[in-house]
């Protein structure tokens, strides 16, 4: 059986709502804003890079 990883579908968390919700109320939808910090923080804890 051959399994393949359909590369372009989105995975979905069931929190999508919540976050674009979130940016919305923020006011900062186009990035460099909440979203964009939280994940460079995580970028930079889980792979030591200094800066992402």
């Amino acid at each position: 059986v051959e399994t393949k990883i359909v590369f372009n579908k989105p995975y979905l968390t069931g929190k999508e709502i919540g976050y674009i919700t979130e940016a919305h109320e923020r006011g900062l939808l186009a990035g460099d804003g909440h979203f964009t910090r939280l994940c460079s923080s995580w970028l930079e804890k889980n792979t030591g890079c200094k800066k992402a």
